[in-house]
């Protein structure tokens, strides 16, 4: 079924900025290989949990203050092909950069065997419900931030992290 939930085991994770994942077969093609648009799915997945457990930060308290971030570019590394039942692992870097714009990496990997199927990244910018560019960080998030950084160094990176593409002005 579309939109299933993942299992207890599959969604936890050991480390905070990590999610498990196991392939479903609605997400393979007749080969039984991943197609290329399920791996955004998960790098989102991914994304929103990194904001509750990291940062501790939902949806709902960004809403509560009118502040989106949308994405505004992303890129992707597609290694190796990944196929159905296998265990994933998405770890997330979160970079910051001057003013409103900021930058998550992802690494996909093969949990098992632990080889690089794909490197990604997005950049993101913070807006109102209007879609206005926010001049300053929000000060939820600067809290947050501040916090996590301090209880999660492991999860922050200051520039792209090793074997990724291209970088941001």
């Amino acid at each position: 079924m579309s939109g299933a939930p993942r299992t207890a085991s599959e969604a936890s994770s050991p480390a905070p900025n990590e999610l498990l994942l196991r392939v479903r077969f609605e997400e393979t093609d007749m080969m039984g290989i991943v197609h290329h648009s399920r791996y955004w799915a998960w790098f989102e997945e991914a994304r929103f949990a990194f904001m509750e457990r990291v940062l501790a930060v939902t949806v709902a308290e960004l809403r509560a203050q009118a502040v989106y971030m949308p994405v505004v570019d992303s890129r992707c590394s597609y290694l190796r092909s990944v196929t159905w039942s296998e265990r994933l692992a998405v770890r997330v870097l979160m970079q910051a950069t001057q003013g409103p714009r900021f930058c998550f990496y992802y690494e996909l990997r093969n949990a098992q065997q632990g080889f690089c199927a794909a490197r990604a990244a997005t950049r993101h910018v913070f807006t109102s419900a209007e879609m206005g560019l926010k001049l300053r960080v929000p000060d939820l998030y600067v809290a947050r931030w501040a916090q996590a950084v301090c209880a999660h160094p492991e999860a922050f990176t200051e520039r792209p992290p090793q074997g990724f593409r291209g970088t941001w002005p």
